[in-house]
């Protein structure tokens, strides 16, 4: 299971830009409206001009997978005009919110300091001058259209205070708020973006922390990560978001309406317009709270829809999830008998959701692996590779390729592959499966294999220099390396339910 474990407070590194930065610089640019709108004060359908040319600097460098066979589609096709006007009139009554009800106004000098935050922090400063370009590196603009969105949300959420939660709230109050801002003038100075290499190549904390700070699924679209559910130790479970943008260093909540149940310990893929969240732990008692449902979140409109609950895998926990071009294939995993999450009372089997159509397909089960929690999965371009883990009485250092074309699996060869193990990670580098680390219950490894699917192969990986040993870390392919990060060993590992 994808998943990431947060403490508060975050910091966070630039590897946006180690991880993710040859596809943002090799990003060409789009012709973009020309924006006539630094008039004062800036007209309702002036934003909108301004904020779809914010959209298309995102759309840009928005992942769309390589599996998917199909062309990336032009923005227009993704987020409607009339999807973009909400958006700009929901900061406006916001910023009139602040005003109304608890007697803040955003001055000038608020946005001024918000747009030298942004240019100050900003994990993706290429981009962030991108998103400056489309507005004509205008001060006016870039406060009005990137500082106030990002401040006003943050600030309405920390003055609420009600019993209901936030977005009943907003849903209850939006439509009485008035879209038109009487404010005065200020003169605003563009602030410098930092070029200094060494001042970007440091932690630094995050803003406008999520609630859940372990048990989250995360996806990163290109241009966003989003994370969603997950717990606080010891406390909830949440079915909340946030989306966490590097250029401007800003994350905003993710909708509540129609979202998913609460959960934890579920999957989650990034499909180039929207992250399917399925499975995990639900609302009911720990020991008894896997679940079959899901939801599909657009970061572009900000909307959840359901997943289909017909024909879907049964409920589970501690499975996997690849994302294919055009399904999400689940397999894998554990539910709960007598206190126990069981792998065996999910055995073999998985399904197939198309979220073109919303409907679910069952994989196979002939020939496939056996009964597993806490394996790996990797889509490889054309099967999905499932190796390692554990079930109730013994660990795994075996797996299978399925090959959604045919509904088929293939036994992984055996011979070479790496000892026994479960909560290790795994990348695919375009030809072959990386496994590195992970736990036999008492020993933590440092060590992995490359697996060739072509030629069904295991090659022992180099321990020279390897991070030391750990299970429950997370790995990310590069484009020339596999990156490992976090982790524990030992007693600093706890015990999984």
């Amino acid at each position: 299971m994808f998943s990431f474990t947060f403490g508060k407070p975050v910091l966070l590194i630039t590897l946006f830009e180690l991880l993710f930065g040859a596809a943002i610089l090799t990003a060409q640019p789009t012709a973009l409206p020309e924006i006539q709108g630094s008039a004062r004060p800036l007209s309702l359908e002036a934003r909108v001009a301004c904020q779809q040319a914010i959209e298309r600097i995102y759309w840009q460098h928005r992942i769309w997978p390589a599996e998917n066979p199909k062309p990336k589609p032009p923005l227009e096709a993704i987020m409607p005009l009339e999807v973009i006007r909400a958006k700009v009139e929901d900061s406006l009554r916001l910023s009139n919110a602040l005003d109304q009800f608890w007697g803040q106004p955003i001055s000038g000098t608020q946005l001024q300091a918000e747009m030298e935050r942004q240019a100050r922090d900003s994990k993706q400063p290429e981009v962030l001058r991108e998103l400056w370009a489309a507005l004509g590196n205008d001060p006016y603009l870039i406060a009005e259209m990137l500082a106030r969105p990002a401040l006003v949300e943050r600030l309405a959420r920390n003055w609420y205070q009600g019993n209901d939660t936030f977005e009943n709230w907003w849903q209850s109050v939006r439509g009485k708020l008035s879209t038109t801002l009487d404010k005065p003038a200020y003169n605003y100075t563009l602030p410098e973006i930092a070029t200094n290499p060494q001042a970007q190549n440091r932690w630094s904390p995050t803003h406008a922390l999520p609630e859940a700070n372990a048990q989250i699924s995360g996806v990163w679209t290109g241009a966003e990560m989003i994370i969603w559910g997950g717990t606080e130790i010891g406390a909830s479970k949440f079915n909340s978001g946030s989306r966490y943008n590097p250029a401007t260093d800003t994350w905003r909540t993710t909708s509540g309406v129609q979202a998913p149940d609460v959960r934890k310990q579920h999957s989650a893929v990034w499909t180039g317009t929207e992250m399917i969240v399925w499975g995990g732990c639900g609302p009911l008692d720990e020991h008894n709270c896997q679940i079959a449902t899901g939801g599909r979140y657009n970061p572009m409109t900000d909307a959840w829809r359901s997943t289909s609950n017909v024909n879907a895998p049964a409920a589970r926990i501690n499975h996997t999830a690849v994302w294919t071009g055009s399904e999400m294939i689940v397999f894998g995993g554990c539910s709960f008998s007598n206190n126990v999450c069981r792998s065996e009372n999910v055995d073999s089997t998985g399904g197939r959701y198309n979220p073109s159509t919303n409907t679910w397909q069952a994989t196979s089960t002939a020939n496939a692996p056996g009964p597993r929690q806490d394996h790996i999965a990797v889509w490889s371009g054309t099967e999905m590779i499932v190796w390692g883990g554990q079930t109730t009485s013994s660990v795994l250092n075996d797996g299978g390729r399925y090959n959604p074309a045919n509904n088929t699996w293939v036994a992984t060869n055996p011979n070479g592959a790496p000892s026994a193990r479960y909560d290790h990670s795994a990348v695919w580098i375009g030809s072959r499966m990386i496994v590195w680390g992970g736990t036999n219950g008492s020993a933590y490894f440092n060590d992995g294999a490359r697996y060739d699917p072509s030629a069904d192969s295991w090659e022992a990986v180099a321990t020279a220099g390897a991070p030391v040993a750990r299970a429950a870390h997370t790995a990310v392919w590069s484009g020339t390396e596999m990156i490992i990060w976090g982790g524990c060993s030992g007693s600093l590992c706890t015990t999984k339910i």
